[in-house]
């Protein structure tokens, strides 16, 4: 256990380094360094417990409860830091301090006893056992409440990157979500121990297996890909600002006739050939604001930019594969020409407008 525990601080340390080392550091990568430093002391304090390094002394596995709180709040701050786009580090983000100070009070109880007295208290021994459903009850709490907050944060991004984007690669926040679904899962296995252990049916000490083995395994996912991950930019154009209701109805009234433009520079400019499109390209060739044409796609037209733009790629695909001097491309290479990006999102997109895979489909056109 100790092994595991002292690898998983080292790696801790050097993807904190190696997030250090970027030559372009965002607001997200510098509160990453600070989240994986914080994961590479909480595992260190874990080490010092297991290995008994400050005797009978509680305070590496007090101070490993405390700073295991702070990584909900990380995890929250983290995503919000990669989704917004005027985000920025300000006093007001103290109140996510309020876990910690509520775990760090309810662990001073522990110190009305002497060494020995508290290690048995930590591992469900002794009159004063009754001490850790605090602690626990804090811990589960606090972790339900950022898990809901960042699991929401990352759906609101999903539907404005919809709204915005014709693609999603590198932008989609999957792997922040299933750090996420990690957590939960390291969670729920929490509640199960905090049960069996009310009923005195587990000792406390199977939570430092289950908290830092999960922990040395989160810290591999999150430095891999918060490595690679790069901030969403949203396209600073000036015409993002709320717009009069009076507005509104006039833009509806006209909705017949900015479909009609919309259709034609589909038509004649296909500039959904263009990988990178966003809705703010797509306005520009139109002549309008951006806001006028998501409400068109999003009111009239029941679909978001991202489901609009990528029919067409469907549609085009379709027709380059009806032609003779395609028909001895790949599949790859013939959703490039159609605009797609990546494989992976082609295939996805392929099946659930078609309901069928891209290779079913060039089979059955080509019987």
């Amino acid at each position: 256990m100790d092994i595991i525990i002292a690898i998983g601080s080292i790696n801790a340390f050097f993807f904190a380094f190696l997030v250090l080392t970027k030559s372009r550091k965002e607001i997200s990568d510098k509160i990453l360094i600070t989240w994986l430093v914080f994961f590479g002391i909480n595992l260190l304090t874990g080490f010092c417990a297991v290995k008994n390094v400050f005797g009978n002394a509680i305070i590496p596995g007090v101070l490993a409860a405390i700073l295991f709180v702070c990584h909900f709040p990380f995890l929250f701050l983290y995503t919000i830091s990669l989704t917004r786009q005027k985000f920025s580090l300000n006093p007001k983000l103290l109140i996510h301090l309020i876990p910690v100070l509520l775990m760090t009070g309810s662990m001073i109880p522990f110190f009305r006893f002497n060494g020995p007295e508290q290690k048995d208290i930590a591992y469900g021994y002794g009159d004063g056992v009754y001490l850790v459903v605090l602690p626990m009850l804090v811990m589960i709490v606090s972790s339900a409440i950022y898990l809901t907050a960042t699991v929401k944060t990352i759906r609101k991004h999903k539907n404005a990157i919809k709204d915005t984007f014709s693609y999603t690669e590198n932008i989609n926040m999957n792997w922040v979500q299933s750090i996420v679904y990690q957590f939960i899962g390291l969670f729920l296995l929490i509640v199960v121990v905090f049960g069996l252990l009310s009923f005195r049916q587990l000792n406390i000490a199977i939570t430092d297996y289950i908290l830092y083995t999960g922990l040395v395994l989160i810290i591999f996912f999150i430095g891999y890909h918060g490595y690679k991950q790069r901030k969403v930019h949203y396209p600073d154009t000036g015409t993002q600002v709320p717009e009069p209701k009076t507005e509104i109805k006039s833009d509806l009234d006209q909705a017949d006739k900015l479909m009609h433009s919309l259709l034609t520079v589909m038509d004649a400019r296909k500039p959904f050939l263009d990988p990178g499109l966003t809705i703010y390209t797509l306005a520009q060739m139109m002549e309008i604001p951006a806001h006028q044409l998501s409400r068109l796609l999003n009111i009239h037209m029941n679909q978001s930019f991202f489901e609009f733009i990528n029919r067409y790629r469907v549609n085009e695909f379709k027709s380059i594969l009806n032609k003779k001097e395609f028909r001895h491309y790949s599949i790859l290479a013939i959703a490039l020409e159609a605009g797609f990006n990546s494989k992976a999102s082609f295939n996805r997109i392929f099946k659930q407008i078609t309901n069928s895979t891209p290779s079913e489909y060039r089979k059955k056109m080509s019987q």
